[in-house]
Formats: C-alpha cells, sequence, structure tokens
C-alpha cells in the first residue's frame, strides 16, 4: 500500500507530465515550484528516503536539471549527517554556473552547508575559497534571500579568519556582516531576520570565546543585548526562542566577565541565566559546563559532564571519535583537574576500551557511504579516498589511547611523588629557564643596541635644512628604518617598515639600509633605487618578506623634490591652506615581494617652508587596551595644530600623543617617524 506522501508525489508528477504534453509552460513552472516545495516538506519532516525518491523521479523525468537533483542529494545527505556523501554532491552541484542561473537560492543554500562540512573537517582553505565564491555573487544580488546568506557567509569567513590568527580582517567581516543584516531586517521587518542577527551576533561572540579573544568579544555583548530585544518585539516570535537567545547573552556576558577578571558580575549573569527555561535544556546544560570550566570550578563541571554523559546514553548517541573526545575526554579533564584521579582513571579506561568498538561502527559507517558514492562515475577515486580516510582513522584513534594511557600515568606518577622531590625539580628548571631568558635578553640587547646604530641619531640642522627622526622598535628589535645621506645640495632620505617583526625583520631592515645606502651614494633617482633594491630583495626570498618604503630626493638650492612610494603610508606636506594633508601619490608594490617590477617616480616642484612628516603604520595603528587605533585622522588634526619650531620638536609632541593614546598598553608595531622642511 503507498504512503499518502508517495500518492502525492505520483499525482503531481502526472499533472506535469500533462502540462508538457500541453505545452503550457506557466502551469509547468508552477509545478515546478510546487516539487521543490514538496521535497522542502519532507525534509523538514525527517523523511529522508522519501524525499530522495522524488529527487530521483524529478531528475529522471528532466522535471529538474543534474545541478539542482545534485543539490538537494547533497542538503538531504547533510540533514542525515553523511558527510562525505553531502560533500561530494554539493560540489558536484557547484561545478559549474548551472545551478546559479537555474535557482539562485537553492545555489546559496549549497555554498553554505558546503562551507559549514569544509569547516568542520578543518579544511580553512577550502572553505575560504567556497566562501569568497559565494560572497562575490551574493553580495551584488538584492533579493533577500541573497542578502540573508551574504550575511551568514560574511559570518563564516570571519570566523574562519578569526582562528587562522587574523583578527583584523576577522573583525572587519563581522562589522559587515552586521551591518548587512540590519540593513536587511530595515528593509524586511521580521521575525526570521531579526533571528538571523541575534544567532550571527551570539556566533561571533561563540568564536572569540573559543579563540580566547575575551575583550575582542566585550563590545558585541551589547550589541547582542539590543538584537535580543528587538526579537521580542515581535508577536510572531516563539516563546522558547526568545527565551533561548536571552539566556545565550546572559550565559555569553558570565563567561567574558569571569575570563576578564570580573567574578562578582559573572556571578550575577550565570544566576541569570540559570532563570531561563533553556538553562536546563541538553544544550542549556553544555552551556553552563562552560561557565563552570571558564571559572575553573572543576568538581561541579565533573559532575556536569557526567550528567551529560548519561544524557548521551539515554538519548542513544552513536559511539564515534567526537563522542570520546568531546564528551568523555571533556569528562576525564575535568576530573583529573578536580583532583578526582580515581574517577579520571575509570574515564580513561573507559575510553581505551571503547576504542576498537568506535573503529569498527566508523568503519561500517564509512563502508555504507562509500557504497553510495560507488554509484557515481568516479566511483575508483572515491574508493581510494575512502581507504586513505580509514587508514587516517586507524592512525588517529591509535595516537589518541597511546596519548590518553600515556597522560594518565605520567599524571598517576606525578601525584605519587614526594613533595619535596617536586619543589626541587621545580626550583631547578626555574633557575635553568631563567639563565636561558638572561641570556636570550643579553643577546637581544647587543641586537638592539646594533641595530639602532645603523640608522643616524646625529641631524645636520643648517639654515636651509632641518631634519630629524626617530625609531622605536615594540620588541627587542624591529623592522622600521630610515636613512638620510646628504651629498653637496642633494639630500637623499627614506621610511620603511620590514613585513613581520622580531629578528627577520630586523636582518631584512638591515639589508635594505646597506641597498639604500649604497645606490643612494651612486645619485640614483628614487625609483631607480627602488627598482635596483627590489632586484636585489626579491632574488632568493623564500620566507616571502617585503618593505613598504617612501624614498625621497630633495635639491636644497630649489626644494624639488623627487620621491617614489612603495607601498607605504602617505607622508603629511604641510603648507597649504588646511596646514596639511595628506601626500597623493602613485600606488606601487612593496619592494621584495616580485622581481622585474617597474616602479614610478613623482616629483613637487618646490617643498620650501613646507614641513614634510613620513611615518610608520605603528602610528596611525597604535592601539590602547580597548584595541581603539590612534587613526589617520587624530594623525592629521595634531600635525595641523602643532606649531612648527622644529622637526625634533613635532616628532617629541607626536611621541607624546602616541603615549597618551596608548595609556599604558604595550605597543603592536614598531614606531619610526621623520619630519624635515627645506628653507
Amino acid at each position: 500500500m503507498l504512503r499518502i506522501s508517495r500518492i502525492i508525489v505520483l499525482f503531481l508528477l502526472f499533472s506535469v507530465i500533462v502540462c508538457s504534453c500541453t505545452k503550457n509552460n506557466h502551469q509547468t513552472a508552477s509545478s515546478d515550484e510546487i516539487f521543490l516545495d514538496a521535497i522542502q516538506n519532507l525534509r523538514d519532516e525527517g523523511d529522508y528516503l522519501e524525499a530522495m525518491n522524488l529527487v530521483d523521479s524529478l531528475e529522471r523525468t528532466r522535471l529538474i536539471s543534474d545541478e539542482l537533483a545534485n543539490s538537494y542529494r547533497g542538503s538531504i545527505y547533510y540533514d542525515m549527517g553523511q558527510t562525505r556523501s553531502a560533500e561530494y554532491y554539493l560540489r558536484k552541484s557547484l561545478a559549474n554556473e548551472q545551478l546559479l542561473n537555474e535557482n539562485r537560492n537553492r545555489y546559496y543554500d549549497s555554498r553554505v552547508e558546503l562551507g559549514t562540512l569544509l569547516t568542520n573537517k578543518g579544511d580553512q582553505e577550502g572553505f575560504l575559497d567556497n566562501a569568497l565564491k559565494a560572497y562575490a555573487i551574493s553580495k551584488n544580488d538584492t533579493s533577500q534571500h541573497a542578502r540573508c546568506s551574504s550575511a551568514r557567509l560574511l559570518g563564516q569567513i570571519g570566523n574562519c579568519q578569526l582562528w587562522l590568527g587574523r583578527k583584523e580582517d576577522a573583525e572587519k567581516n563581522f562589522r559587515q556582516a552586521y551591518s548587512d543584516s540590519k540593513n536587511l531586517l530595515e528593509a524586511y521587518h521580521t521575525e526570521k531576520n531579526a533571528h538571523l542577527i541575534t544567532g550571527l551576533l551570539n556566533n561571533i561572540i561563540i568564536e572569540y570565546n573559543n579563540t580566547h579573544n575575551f575583550h575582542a568579544a566585550k563590545p558585541w555583548l551589547e550589541l547582542m543585548a539590543q538584537s535580543v530585544e528587538t526579537l521580542a518585539t515581535f508577536d510572531d516570535c516563539p516563546a522558547d526562542v526568545l527565551d533561548e537567545m536571552r539566556a545565550r547573552l546572559a550565559v555569553n556576558r558570565a563567561i567574558i566577565y569571569v575570563e576578564t577578571g570580573s567574578k562578582a558580575e559573572a556571578d550575577k549573569y550565570f544566576k541569570e541565566f540559570l532563570s531561563y527555561n533553556y538553562a536546563d535544556t541538553d544544550n542549556g546544560l553544555l552551556d553552563k559546563c562552560v561557565y563552570y570550566e571558564s571559572s575553573e570550578q572543576w568538581k561541579a563541571a565533573a559532575m556536569l559532564q557526567e550528567q551529560l554523559d548519561s544524557l548521551d546514553l539515554a538519548h542513544g548517541v552513536p559511539l564515534s571519535m567526537d563522542y570520546l573526545n568531546s564528551s568523555l575526554g571533556s569528562m576525564f579533564e575535568c576530573q583529573l583537574k578536580s583532583g578526582d584521579s580515581k574517577s579520571a582513571l575509570t574515564t580513561a579506561e573507559r575510553i581505551v576500551s571503547l576504542l576498537d568498538s568506535v573503529n569498527k561502527i566508523q568503519q561500517k559507517s564509512d563502508a555504507a557511504e562509500l557504497a553510495t558514492i560507488y554509484e557515481t562515475q568516479e566511483k575508483e577515486q572515491k574508493i581510494a579516498d575512502q581507504q586513505h580516510y580509514l587508514s587516517r582513522m586507524r592512525s588517529v584513534s591509535l595516537f589518541i589511547a597511546l596519548v590518553l594511557v600515556s597522560l594518565f600515568f605520567v599524571v598517576y606518577t606525578l601525584y605519587r611523588r614526594r613533595a619535596m622531590r617536586r619543589l626541587k625539580e621545580a626550583y631547578d628548571q626555574l633557575e635553568e629557564t631563567t639563565m636561558q631568558k638572561e641570556r636570550i635578553e643579553s643577546e637581544l640587547r647587543i641586537a638592539r643596541d646594533i641595530q639602532m646604530s645603523m640608522v643616524p641619531n646625529v641631524f645636520p640642522k643648517t639654515d636651509r635644512l632641518d631634519i630629524y627622526a626617530s625609531m622605536t622598535p615594540a620588541r627587542e628589535v624591529g623592522g622600521d628604518l630610515y636613512d638620510y645621506l646628504l651629498e653637496g645640495d642633494r639630500l637623499f632620505f627614506c621610511v620603511g617598515d620590514v613585513s613581520g617583526k622580531g629578528v627577520p625583520a630586523s636582518l631584512f631592515m638591515a639589508q635594505s639600509i646597506r641597498l639604500f645606502r649604497a645606490l643612494a651614494k651612486q645619485q640614483m633617482m628614487p625609483a631607480e633605487i627602488a627598482q635596483r633594491m627590489n632586484a636585489e630583495l626579491s632574488e632568493k626570498n623564500d620566507a616571502g618578506m617585503f618593505v613598504t618604503l617612501f624614498i625621497g630626493l630633495i635639491d636644497l638650492s630649489t626644494g624639488h623634490l623627487h620621491f617614489c612610494n612603495c607601498g607605504h603610508n602617505p607622508p603629511v606636506i604641510g603648507g597649504d591652506d588646511h596646514h596639511g594633508e595628506f601626500l597623493q601619490m602613485e600606488a606601487n608594490a612593496p619592494i621584495g615581494l616580485w622581481p622585474g617590477l617597474e616602479f614610478v617616480g613623482e616629483e613637487i616642484d618646490t617643498i620650501k617652508h613646507r614641513p614634510l612628516f613620513v611615518y610608520t603604520d605603528g602610528l596611525n595603528e597604535a592601539e590602547n587596551n580597548q584595541q581603539e587605533q590612534f587613526g589617520d585622522d587624530r594623525l592629521l588634526d595634531i600635525l595641523r595644530q602643532t606649531h612648527y619650531d622644529s622637526a625634533q620638536q613635532v616628532i617629541e609632541t607626536m611621541k607624546q600623543r602616541v603615549e597618551a593614546h596608548r595609556a599604558g598598553a604595550e605597543p603592536n608595531d614598531d614606531l619610526t617617524m621623520l619630519c624635515l622642511m627645506v628653507s
């Protein structure tokens, strides 16, 4: 006997065939939409087998394209948790532009789902390639679905960049995703879009917490609080959704405050979190456990981990490596840190005993998924991939087992050692570390002295020329540089910033200064100096280092300035109606990246009586404890308001203003400034 859903599908198939035979195009398009809705309804009901049968039927009768069919197959496997099959079919559906032209909404959904799969398996490079392709298309699409997908993709890109350590890029994309979702809510004032913003902000905060960037997460808390209150204004917002978002906001606050040292505030928000129904759900218990771990309440965390494990077993959570790592692994860690070594040993033995079963289950699951992929035209390659995957899983499982067993016995041995022996070992280690630290600091001090001696610290001050420069490395040694060479009436000068920091940057800086001096002594023009330096520094540059550089040549008798800017910050030149503006320049690449580059030089007829201020990005990007940058606007305002008495006075004033802005924060980059004026 056919099920009702299958009867409906057969009826729809018959209707479409009739419409096709009568060439009623409008009716056919409408029926296609009904089919797609039917697939989605079956997915929502969890009837994945019936949904897959419908997709197969529609593809066989050519009512939908292969690309659209593969897109739905990938989504269905995604819903079922069969990640390899899902990734395979999603990639097939996106292999060309056919899906984008046929159904843009499905294209965006497939890109988002594929991005989630790539992120979960740690393929950050593949994820960025996928996400950037989709975002490049969605940002120019004004439809509601595209704008929603664009915001989600930007959030995912930010998450990936955050894990790769690119914090500034991540923050920029998070801000853009939030702005785009706010604009979407203003254009389409719906509960769904309000929920999108709240979920986006919650994910941003969680990713900052997961990467231990708690101070960076703080500003997002108030934005999430505003978003939750906006969500509450919608009458159709489900009560459990609102309860969950308010609870998540409270627990996010509690975790951030406890990690940043505000224990009283953390306790207040954690009590608020416990007042919501969400706190008693499975996900709420997980959030509660995160807070206990953040506040180092290891005994409470261990008890809660045991409760969560009981719930997993009651819900029939399948045995997997993820279960061993996230559930039992977390429980082992909490028990160990709470001092309950007996329970920790029991958990470790349980993990080791389950490894063989998990391997067999994983192999069986992988084999079943492999059989599905085998049906495609690429079955031979997929078999090889699957065998490699199974081999890697066996190696990973063995490694985890050895690590867990070794870890337990190391901890067990440490607990049995006498207190005096532990103290002696700690003292010996501290003494050795101190000696090594003092030796390294001494060597770095010597390196700093050598580096500082390479830049001039004596400056000529004549009736025709006033010049002064300052360099302050953020570490013992740095990558900034400046130099000048006065040959008769010709003044050569430069200011630069090497990529990276520390010893490698200082070595590259030394080589850059040596080349500049040698070429300036040959009376070359700035553009030619840049070209010759690039040829030398790009040769065998396997580390990919580069230097941004501003090179100038001034004729002191006329004030004529020749210059070449190589990817450097624009200098500020005074003497105009505004008392200073950023110098408009040709965009050249930094020096050292690619051989054979042509550098464009420029000139100004005269800069007499016009102060010229050149600097590195350690000035405008200087940050305080709230990670607020000094900024270009502040830099320009200070120069405009500072009366020029001498080049040294200008630089000392700017250094004082930067220190006042930092307010005790550690420098985040080298700071170099050069100021001159020709009379």
